[in-house]
């Protein structure tokens, strides 16, 4: 009854609107080819007229599109809409599997930030054929195994790395890279201690998304996912730890890509690589409601030109952006 007073309804308000009510009827398969060849061959008389060929079912979508009220356009008969090959390769670790746990940085701003760095810089990155590559502080391992879904299939060989003190991250990073089919050395160490030697000069690439979050001192040397983002003062202390390890770990052709926060005074960070020969560039720049993030590539230089008198923040590039409050 209620379906019937509804109905009743709907029918008053289209003829309000001076909507005729609909009318159905059954239209046999035979009938309905017949329509179709008739509409196709109206179709071939204008296509032909207009000099151009089209298949079948362009034709029957011309016709579809003319029913909407479309306007053609004169002079072109088709649109070829073709799929930019850029957005065909792996966009990275598939969120949905990567494993967690309450004492492990799960994937958040920041993460996102360095991977999105890396699918920004990938064909430097192919080009850049690299053979061991590593990072440092590996978390839920979201970093790690996009970096290796990234490279793909085109650098095969590459050996990776990560390492991470906190333990629980260890194994949740060995979930992460498991799901995902991709293998790496996982080591729970501080930064790289008992590695530098073994590693020394080998690492063609080196993530880190460091514990850049100003805290006190003594949150630094905390445990479990505490010591995932107390950076100490100004955010600076396990990040001022890090940099001489990576320097010794980079290869000639090494490059980092850092996480930096705008508190962590990046251009600082810059100055204090260009004096161990590294240029600079920012890859990635992202701004959320709680922070101002930087991903910063760093790539070795010639020490000739590093000078402490001639050393400004203007003369890297970044000046006009660390300017700014």
């Amino acid at each position: 009854m209620v379906q019937e007073e509804e109905a009743e309804k709907l029918e008053e308000r289209l003829r309000k609107l001076g909507v005729d009510e609909p009318m159905v009827e059954d239209v046999k398969e035979d009938e309905a080819d017949d329509d179709d060849d008739a509409d196709t061959e109206g179709d071939k008389e204008t296509i032909a007229n207009d000099g151009s060929k089209q298949s079948r079912s362009e034709q029957k979508s011309h016709k579809a599109i003319m029913k909407l009220g479309l306007k053609p356009v004169i002079g072109a008969s088709r649109i070829n809409i073709e799929r930019n090959k850029n957005d065909m390769f792996p966009r990275g670790a598939d969120i949905r599997l990567v494993s967690g746990h309450p004492e492990v940085y799960e994937p958040c701003d920041d993460s996102f930030a360095l991977v999105d760095a890396l699918l920004a810089d990938r064909g430097n990155l192919l080009n850049h054929k690299a053979r061991f590559c590593m990072e440092i502080g590996c978390g839920s391992g979201y970093v790690i195994t996009s970096l290796a879904i990234i490279l793909g299939k085109e650098n095969s060989g590459v050996h990776y790395f990560t390492s991470d003190i906190n333990p629980d991250a260890t194994r949740v990073t060995q979930k992460t890279l498991f799901a995902h089919g991709v293998h790496a050395e996982i080591i729970n160490t501080n930064i790289a201690s008992g590695l530098q030697k073994r590693l020394v000069g080998m690492m063609d690439v080196i993530v880190v998304n460091p514990p850049y979050v100003p805290t006190s001192e003594e949150e630094v040397n905390c445990k479990g996912i505490t010591v995932s983002w107390a950076g100490g003062h100004n955010g600076r202390t396990v990040i001022d730890r890090i940099l001489p390890v990576v320097d010794e770990l980079l290869s000639d052709r090494g490059w980092l890509y850092m996480v930096t926060l705008k508190a962590n005074n990046p251009s600082q960070i810059c100055l204090v690589m260009r004096k161990k020969g590294y240029a600079s560039r920012i890859v990635v720049q992202r701004s959320t409601e709680e922070e101002s993030l930087l991903v910063i590539k760093f790539w070795r230089e010639g020490l000739d030109d590093v000078n402490d008198g001639n050393i400004t923040s203007s003369s890297l590039g970044f000046g006009s952006w660390f300017g700014r409050k």
